[in-house]
């Protein structure tokens, strides 16, 4: 996530919109911290995000997997995930 205004690395509530698609919403942990100024790297931070199930989990990764289809195409998509897009 590319910002200049880091989170804790705690647990933490988060909430944002994703390209024209639904509110993502849930918990999430900072795991990696790319502070300001550092030469050759842009301000941010990796999340990794925390589900309360699978059936969660599940809905968030089709969610983005139809986005990355919707943006890139069905062949970068499963190029980028590894895997062959369900039907």
């Amino acid at each position: 996530m590319s910002t200049h205004d880091m989170l804790p690395q705690a647990l933490e509530p988060l909430s944002f919109p994703l390209h024209g698609s639904r509110l993502i919403e849930g918990m999430g942990r900072v795991v990696r911290v790319n502070p300001p100024g550092v030469a050759g790297r842009a301000a941010g931070m990796g999340i990794e995000f925390q589900f309360a199930d699978a059936a969660e989990r599940r809905e968030s990764e089709r969610t983005v997997e139809k986005l990355l289809v919707d943006q890139l195409g069905e062949h970068i998509a499963e190029k980028l995930l590894g895997k062959k897009m369900e039907d």
